[in-house]
């Protein structure tokens, strides 16, 4: 009789924690999404504008070159691809949704960085009900 009393604390303090935790998610996310027009819940966008003396013209392009610029930047372990939409400028794609715009006759160029946030990412993915379980067991908390 003592032992199921014991069980029955422990089970109910667990999952007392549990069902509070999810309480506390839910209304940060619900809070965070009510005020999706003024921030990103989800994503923090930083800008940064480089210059660079290097040739980037479409006509003599090279990869040294542009291995050097993301290195000068810090962004050559997250770089995926590159190519020019036009003749003055060159799109550089890198890991996360980030980028950089690269005006090639000025050398100037704006990198987009995108990070997730800490916490509200992971609390925002489980708001907008990811599987089929989580829907069930959240309809019925």
């Amino acid at each position: 009789m003592i032992a199921l009393r014991k069980w029955s604390r422990i089970l109910h303090r667990d999952i007392g924690f549990f069902f509070v935790g999810t309480t506390i998610i839910y209304g940060l996310s619900g809070l965070a999404l009510n005020h999706i027009n003024d921030w990103d819940p989800s994503y923090s966008v930083q800008t940064h504008q480089y210059k660079t003396e290097l040739d980037f013209s479409q006509d003599h392009f090279s990869k040294e070159n542009l291995d050097q610029f993301l290195k000068e930047t810090g962004y050559l372990d997250i770089y995926k691809n590159h190519y020019y939409p036009n003749k003055s400028t060159l799109k550089i794609f890198l890991k996360n949704n980030s980028s950089i715009l690269m005006d090639t006759k000025t050398g100037i160029a704006d990198a987009e960085i995108v990070q997730k946030r800490l916490l509200f990412y992971e609390a925002n993915l489980l708001h907008y009900n990811p599987t089929r379980w989580w829907t069930w067991f959240i309809s019925y908390l």
